[in-house]
């Protein structure tokens, strides 16, 4: 058994100094699961400063873990090169990697649905409106051990503060068929810290579950065994940035 401890963080939203590398814990990597600016380049353009700061972010997270990233739906143009190179540091939107140390497969994905609000689609950065094109985005993915999303799959931890589900049905669909063992998300502010494994009951003692975290505004650390599933998984939650209340 090796456990390995991973660090994921969503959603803080042009707010570095309340995520600083030295108020969080000690991890074997770390995760950004979208949403690093408030505009992206729109508000670059408007002077605010938001991608000098998002860059030297995760530059100063790379310094401290390994660092894996995706965009958001805030992060308006921010594509896997906009940074540039930064050591230590890897955009993996679209990507597949295999990470030898875990050992693990891992993979990124920025699209959130807005079906209940499809003029978001003209405001926001890679959202939309269609369920077929939810579900064919996470059907192009292939099975591996960690999926990234920058929005929680429909269902779980992903209520508006109505109630209403705001997820992907293609990523619940991923999971009810590939079963990976952690898929780290955020979007939903209100629901940051929850998880839930899925399928919430096993077809049969011991059948494969996924768990699934919301970490937006909320640092999370999992402490997760790949080399042996039956491992317990362990996780602590710390709200370090902003109130989302």
């Amino acid at each position: 058994m090796s456990l390995v401890r991973i660090l994921a963080i969503g959603d803080t939203h042009d707010h570095p100094q309340d995520y600083a590398p030295d108020l969080l814990p000690e991890a074997d990597l770390c995760i950004v699961t979208g949403d690093l600016t408030e505009d992206g380049a729109r508000g670059e353009r408007a002077g605010s400063g938001e991608m000098d700061r998002a860059r030297g972010w995760l530059a100063s997270l790379a310094e401290r873990y390994p660092v894996y990233w995706i965009a958001g739906n805030h992060d308006m143009e921010v594509r896997n090169d906009t940074f540039g190179v930064i050591p230590n540091c890897t955009a993996i939107e679209g990507v597949t990697l295999t990470l030898d140390a875990l050992p693990a497969t891992l993979h990124g994905i920025n699209l959130s649905p807005c079906f209940n609000a499809p003029m978001l689609k003209r405001v926001w950065d890679k959202m939309t409106d269609s369920r077929d094109v939810d579900a064919a985005a996470f059907d192009a993915i292939p099975p591996v051990d960690i999926l990234v999303s920058h929005c929680p799959p429909e269902g779980c931890a992903d209520a508006s503060p109505r109630g209403i589900p705001l997820g992907s049905p293609g990523l619940r669909a991923y999971i009810e068929r590939h079963r990976p063992r952690l898929v780290l998300c955020g979007h939903i502010h209100e629901r940051g810290g929850q998880y839930a494994w899925l399928p919430k009951t096993p077809s049969k003692p011991g059948a494969p579950q996924t768990l699934v975290v919301n970490v937006a505004c909320t640092p999370t650390l999992i402490a997760i065994s790949f080399a042996d599933p039956s491992y317990p998984v362990r996780i602590e939650t710390n709200k370090l940035g902003r109130n989302t209340s």
